[in-house]
């Protein structure tokens, strides 16, 4: 508080951890404001404040933000939700708001409803909900559009749920979305349906993450080209056996690709089937250049041939994960030992469960080959080898160690700090016993 007292000019202020006076932002001409939670004596009286983010906030807190902050045109909540109800609407009416994301909300329809009608003059909304069994009702949302939010002309959603009824009558339910008022206002709409998930979304999709499936079935709308669909999607979870030649889905602007499995171990193949999975068809589907990220997680079954083969595809790669131990096939393969060696600069190699841990086999081989890295992440069981790591691998500057033991924490407790690497270390144990080695046959 005293800080803003001296910069009485400030424009923008980026605050997600302070609790700041209301006073003080109410004699400052700050427009433009970031918090990390709804804090009451934050806001009351900020009139000038125009534009508003806050990372968690209810939806209660929401409509009493809009009483008390009457400039606002803009806010920017990334997780919300409808805990706690009590705020009286009926005296609030934002009339300068006009634009209001909601990243992500876990609010029921009823009270959504109570929230827009507050806001007549909106122009651009959007929300994700991945819980939003009550919001999938295509015309609920064309009344409330209608009657309430007749200014409105860019409306992006993405909504899923799970769902019991038939594959037929989700059909039914999810088909309303593409009728002539959705394109009359040139919004247009694909859902897909999943094994008892459906989600429904605006055409781009607006998240930034996405899964794909075999079994995932998509329902285009008709009147577009969906060659932008997920234009916005840079984190993409990919099931190997999704990858097809005639698929309908393509990503341009991935940056973060994971090679995902089968999510049931019924589901599984033997280890010598590589889903048949064919380079030339997955850069049909993937823009393999833009990626900077590759993971391997702990069933993606993949031989060391086709991993180079993906690698070589991928001309700015520098970051590699893997959650499954090496098989004896990398050690031999050289042209894709220099390619690792070359290219990688961050590696995450540890086991996502803290049951097991992964040990570097042959660490000579480890260390020659990822030479370059310069952040680490990897399970240590063995003092001796993060020793050697450090000697050996002379471009560190980052390494964030699983201790497997806790003698091996205790150690490191010890002796972090006389390292020239900064060193993050976290133990991976049970307090009445330690873990054992991940055993991927």
């Amino acid at each position: 508080s005293s800080t803003l007292t001296l910069l009485p000019d400030l424009y923008r202020f980026y605050a997600p951890g302070w609790r700041i006076e209301a006073q003080t932002i109410s004699k400052s001409k700050i427009q433009v404001l970031t918090l990390g939670n709804y804090l009451p004596t934050s806001i009351y009286g900020t009139s000038s404040v125009t534009s508003l983010r806050i990372y968690l906030c209810t939806l209660s807190e929401l409509l009493t933000l809009l009483n008390y902050t009457s400039m606002l045109k803009y806010i920017k909540i990334d997780m919300c939700s409808d805990y706690d109800m009590k705020s009286d609407i009926s005296k609030i009416c934002a009339v300068h708001l006009k634009q209001l994301h909601l990243n992500y909300s876990s609010t029921s329809f009823e009270r959504f409803e109570l929230l827009l009608k507050c806001v007549p003059n909106l122009k651009i909304f959007s929300i994700c909900d991945d819980n939003a069994d009550n919001m999938i009702d295509a015309d609920r949302w064309q009344h409330l559009i209608k009657f309430s939010l007749p200014l409105l002309r860019i409306f992006n959603f993405s909504f899923s749920c799970h769902y019991s009824e038939s594959y037929d009558k989700i059909l039914i339910k999810l088909s309303p979305f593409q009728t002539d008022f959705w394109h009359q206002h040139n919004w247009y709409i694909n859902y897909v349906i999943d094994d008892g998930r459906a989600s429904v979304y605006t055409v781009p999709y607006t998240p930034t993450h996405y899964t794909l499936t075999s079994t995932m079935k998509k329902y285009n709308s008709s009147s577009i080209n969906d060659l932008n669909e997920f234009d916005n999607v840079k984190y993409l979870s990919l099931f190997p056996n999704a990858i097809t030649d005639d698929s309908s889905w393509y990503f341009r602007n991935v940056q973060s690709l994971s090679l995902a499995s089968s999510r049931y171990p019924r589901d599984r193949r033997d280890e010598d089937d590589e889903y048949e999975l064919k380079i030339e068809h997955l850069k049909k589907m993937v823009n393999l250049s833009n990626i900077t990220e590759l993971e391997i997680t702990k069933r993606c079954v993949i031989k060391s041939e086709l991993l180079f083969e993906i690698l070589k595809q991928m001309p700015n790669i520098s970051s590699l994960i893997l959650k499954k131990q090496i098989t004896c096939s990398f050690y031999t393969h050289h042209e894709l030992c220099e390619l690792l060696s070359k290219k990688i600069k961050i590696l995450d190699f540890t086991y996502p469960s803290w049951e097991h841990y992964i040990v570097i086999q042959d660490l000579d081989w480890f260390c020659k080959t990822f030479s370059n890295v310069e952040e680490l992440q990897c399970d240590i069981d063995n003092v001796d080898d993060v020793l050697l790591i450090l000697t050996k691998c002379s471009k560190l500057s980052k390494i964030k160690i699983k201790c497997v033991t806790k003698r091996i924490y205790t150690w490191f407790q010890n002796n972090a700090l006389t390292s020239n690497v900064y060193i993050n270390y976290e133990p991976k144990y049970f307090e009445s016993n330690d873990n054992t080695p991940y055993n991927s046959d």
